[in-house]
């Protein structure tokens, strides 16, 4: 799901409240009540604002981010987005755009697509080529082919566990269609040889799990620990380490609950479009999960209003909120997209700075002149996304 404009609502009229329960030591049930939402300012929300204005040039200019990685003892940025999807863009902790890289082709120590990429060490990358089930490593900087490996089965995505060695890949429909049926699952976990550890959601079946990667780009995303895993459709979070694959978190929306419903589906794709045309009816989330030792996090949405929920959990609470703003601004947080160790990165997207009206951009002033700045940057020179990175108080 894309979504180009963050909103929310606050309706404490409604007498409802969201609760967390702990179901056992594993898994805990989250009931959430959209209309228990309130509206907050940012600063008691996060701290350590800092912005980065992606630089445009002719060959830096971003469309839609699929993914990122930061890697800070490089100093860099790398960002895979829709408009150069076979080549990765590396930028600056500040933003300056440093390369282009691309080794997209059909020769020797090239690559068909990047289908996904992880920061496999300091300086060096891995991609995962769907159509020739490769994971090549490279020197980012320098472009140099390090090594490769061939993956026994077609991959749509891929996360490394904890240990270094241990991965998770999520399978799409086109595995299904092409593999041994002993790789028939949307899930795999596997060491670092391939020997199968752990398997789930079988693509045998009619399951819209096969539909994650087209509706939910992040469905795979790493964490503290290992990975996180979600369908669209699912009501339930699943973590992921060196031991298996696990239900962590139960998510109920009560009566806005997508499996409340009691339509039937020929397919994925026909109840996908279903829930779609009726937004106002049902909840559709959790999207963007995040989960560290402190918290888990997700937003979700029903209609035109835009939810996020927090899990702290060291305090066995959660918190729901609607319009999350920049103190006395009329500009919104954009929800997280990427985190690692304690900083969250949210992108404000092109698209999106394009529709801030100047209104909104003069109401941001004081501790938040150094966004107001990053945002007029990007509209009067770069037409690039502006990252925001910070901390959870």
């Amino acid at each position: 799901m894309l979504i180009l404009l963050v909103s929310g609502c606050s309706n404490n009229s409604e007498k409802e409240t969201s609760t967390v329960k702990i179901l056992n030591e594993n898994i805990i049930k989250h009931s959430i009540a959209p209309g228990s939402a309130v509206d907050i300012n940012a600063s008691i929300f996060i701290s350590n604002l800092r912005t980065v204005t992606l630089e445009g040039t002719e060959y830096s200019m971003i469309g839609n981010i699929r993914s990122l990685a930061i890697d800070d003892l490089k100093g860099t940025i790398i960002i895979n987005d829709s408009v150069s999807e076979n080549a990765l863009l590396v930028f600056t902790l500040d933003g300056e755009f440093v390369s282009r890289f691309n080794r997209a082709g059909r020769g020797p120590e090239e690559y068909t697509g990047i289908d996904d990429f992880v920061l496999y060490e300091p300086g060096v990358v891995e991609i995962l080529d769907k159509a020739t089930r490769r994971l090549i490593k490279y020197d980012i900087l320098t472009g140099e082919w390090l090594s490769e490996r061939q993956v026994p089965f077609h991959a749509a995505r891929f996360r490394y566990l904890a240990d270094g060695k241990s991965m998770v890949f999520y399978r799409d429909a086109m595995g299904a269609a092409r593999d041994d049926s002993k790789w028939n699952y949307a899930l795999i976990v596997a060491s670092s040889d391939f020997e199968v550890i752990d398997k789930h959601f079988s693509l045998n079946d009619n399951s819209s799990v096969m539909f994650s990667s087209i509706t939910a780009p992040q469905a795979l995303s790493a964490t503290s620990s290992g990975a996180l895993f979600y369908t669209w459709s699912s009501d339930t979070l699943y973590t992921i380490n060196e031991g298996g694959i696990n239900p962590h978190s139960v998510i109920d929306f009560g009566e806005f609950s997508r499996s409340r419903s009691t339509e039937t589906f020929s397919s994925p794709v026909e109840e996908l479009r279903y829930f779609e045309a009726n937004a106002d009816k049902y909840v559709m989330g959790p999207i963007s999960p995040i989960k560290t030792e402190k918290l888990l996090s997700f937003i979700f949405s029903k209609g035109d209003d835009l939810y996020y929920y927090i899990y702290r959990k060291d305090i066995s609470d959660s918190e729901l909120y609607g319009q999350i703003s920049f103190d006395g601004s009329k500009l919104p947080l954009y929800p997280p997209f990427f985190h690692t160790n304690d900083t969250y990165v949210s992108v404000i997207s092109w698209s999106q700075i394009s529709q801030i009206s100047p209104e909104y951009l003069n109401t941001l002033s004081g501790d938040y002149s150094e966004l107001r700045y990053a945002i007029e940057s990007s509209i009067s020179e770069y037409e690039n996304p502006v990252l925001l990175l910070y901390e959870f108080k």
